[in-house]
């Protein structure tokens, strides 16, 4: 599909928040009613590959000797699996020819416009942002800078100016039915832009509200004080009973109500962080899951509830989202905050899961020296990382890593790697958008050993899985990106 990063729409609304802009959104009515599949979607090239199907039964039409009939579909309105992709690209040509955008490098559903004096050069935003403001209206296309991202047919943008975000929509109406519109909803979470502008809350607490009720009923009241049992890693996948037994229908109804639960929590849990880890936890056993791992979710379900704690994005005044020359150093008692995008990342060495059957058995911990081979295949780890944007947190991710751990340095050095190529993307698209930094990113980690191996190209020779993680940290490192 032709969608967009969720890092991008929050790196959008940093901007909306950290500089003088003003904000927009367009919802595209007419995406696939007006794309022809018959016709070429971009000038010069030939039309898309033709598409046929039988009608569905009662619609079906016969030939004169009675054979059955099929239909050429010519809208991408009647079900053609690449209609995103087809008005992706005729949307694209819009953008490009008619409002004179471009597209980004690091999230090609990202687009840029920008008409003015340092439009070829390598200015910041802010020198950008104050050019534009300086010049006189024209009959053209006028002097502006805007950003918006596109997912299929809704974008959501950030411009200098609301005579920018009137002559795209023009252009844009030119070719495509389009409804522009404040900041208030976007990809079903709902947003609050503060009366000062420094400020957005991004949540979905009706979405929460009618989750709780299909799965836990209006009756209950109870508010824990955690958001997950403290026996969440002892968990274990559920056991389907037989085919014949008269629990294999309730069991089956709990885990499709487990399934769909969980799976509406990876949404939730991009606005409300504190879901993170319980979620990605309890997606474990997904595909199995037990009565214990549904009550488990159900008690996360209704922490969130009770505390669901929007994600808030802004840092309260204008300021520049570039990287310091000189970072503060986090829990130093500096009372200044760091701007630019910064990473703080660790790692769990997965504990054993499995219990012995007697309780008066104690199964070793793994630095105990226990079998290696047990040791190993239940050290299941998980990366935890935050990234930071504007001095408040911004992306919240706790990652089950796919490959054993047998130390706790495999499984560092295995999270900073991962948080790496998480904010490399990221830290290009703030470059393209004009948010430079004189210093490199700081990436925040408390394992020695990882920093080492970053820094020596020798300090790894026992494993190749090892090497290929820490060649991604010594490069970063080389780079100084």
């Amino acid at each position: 599909a032709e969608v967009c990063r969720w890092t991008s729409v929050l790196i959008i609304i940093h901007i909306r928040c950290a500089y003088k802009t003003v904000s927009f959104s367009f919802d595209i009515s007419n995406a696939f009613q007006s794309t022809f599949r018959h016709k070429a979607v971009e000038p010069g090239h030939p039309p898309p590959t033709r598409m046929f199907c039988y009608q569905a039964p009662g619609f079906a039409e016969h030939g004169p000797n009675g054979e059955k009939l099929c239909c050429e579909l010519l809208m991408l309105m009647q079900g053609a699996i690449d209609a995103s992709r087809l008005f992706g690209t005729a949307f694209g040509h819009t953008l490009l020819k008619r409002a004179g955008a471009r597209r980004a490098l690091w999230d090609r559903e990202v687009w840029e416009y920008h008409v003015g004096p340092l439009s070829a050069t390598a200015e910041t935003l802010e020198n950008i942002l104050a050019a534009c403001s300086s010049m006189p209206p024209t009959t053209g296309a006028p002097p502006g800078w805007a950003v918006f991202s596109k997912h299929t047919d809704d974008g959501l943008g950030t411009a200098n100016a609301q005579s920018t975000v009137d002559y795209l929509m023009n252009a844009i109406g030119l070719d495509w039915a389009v409804k522009a519109s404040g900041w208030t909803k976007h990809l079903g979470y709902g947003l609050g832009l503060s009366s000062c502008g420094c400020f957005c809350s991004i949540d979905c607490i009706p979405v929460i509200e009618a989750l709780y009720q299909r799965h836990l009923g209006a009756h209950n009241t109870f508010k824990p004080k955690h958001p997950y049992p403290m026996n969440i890693s002892e968990l274990k996948p559920g056991v389907r009973p037989p085919i014949d037994s008269p629990e294999r229908a309730p069991f089956d109804e709990m885990q499709a109500k487990c399934q769909n639960g969980l799976a509406t929590s990876i949404w939730i849990s991009r606005a409300h962080t504190q879901h993170v880890y319980s979620t990605n936890f309890l997606c474990g056993m997904m595909s199995n899951p037990s009565y214990e791992v549904y009550k488990c979710w159900q008690h996360s379900l209704m922490h969130l509830r009770a505390s669901p704690c929007p994600l808030i994005l802004g840092s309260g005044r204008k300021v520049s989202l570039s990287i310091s020359a000189d970072p503060p150093r986090p829990f130093s008692g500096v009372r200044h905050r760091e701007m630019g995008l910064h990473i703080f990342v660790d790692a769990d060495l997965g504990t054993p899961k499995a219990r012995a059957a007697d309780a008066s058995i104690v199964v070793p911990p793994i630095a105990s020296g226990r079998d290696p081979m047990v040791a190993t295949a239940d050290a299941k780890s998980v990366s935890g990382i935050r990234m930071y944007l504007g001095g408040v947190e911004f992306v919240n991710s706790s990652l089950r890593q796919h490959l054993t751990s047998p130390d706790p340095h495999t499984s560092e050095v295995g999270a900073a790697g991962t948080a790496i190529t998480m904010a490399l993307p990221l830290d290009g698209l703030l470059r393209e958008l004009h948010i430079f930094s004189d210093s490199p990113m700081t990436i925040y980690c408390d394992s020695q050993s990882t920093i080492f191996a970053s820094r020596s190209a020798a300090a790894v020779k026992r494993s190749v899985w090892i090497e290929r993680r820490s060649v991604v940290l010594r490069e970063f490192v080389e780079l100084r990106a």
